[in-house]
């Protein structure tokens, strides 16, 4: 649960300490839900060499290809790190902004230069 999480990692901080936080965007995740969807249809466990080659043979309208967040549309060699992180991920959550500020405010955290959603 990410805000349990970040109840835990707010616990711990310093008074006066900061922490960098990296999530993933809605928006920036188009097509990538669809495809894990299809992923786990087929009942095939963590193979990022078969995930590239499904990827290289999607069509061209697909979301996951136009997504030009997540350039593997057309790459071959995106790696095996990159497919885990982007593509099998069994851990994950997007956030629209005022989603993520919601989450932040909601652990007890004070957001530097954040918009006000409210």
């Amino acid at each position: 649960d990410p805000e349990d999480a970040l109840r835990n990692l707010v616990e711990v901080l310093a008074p006066h300490g900061g922490l960098h936080l990296s999530v993933f965007g809605s928006v920036a995740r188009t097509g990538v839900y669809n495809f894990q969807a299809m992923w786990h249809l087929l009942g095939v466990h963590h193979d990022p060499k078969l995930v590239s080659d499904l990827v290289v043979q999607l069509p061209l309208e697909n979301a996951l290809k136009r997504n030009k967040y997540i350039e593997i549309a057309e790459q071959r060699s995106f790696g095996d790190a990159a497919i885990s992180k982007y593509l099998l991920s069994e851990c994950e959550h997007d956030y629209t902004l005022g989603d993520f500020i919601n989450l932040a405010r909601t652990a007890g955290l004070h957001l530097v230069n954040a918009p006000d959603f409210s």
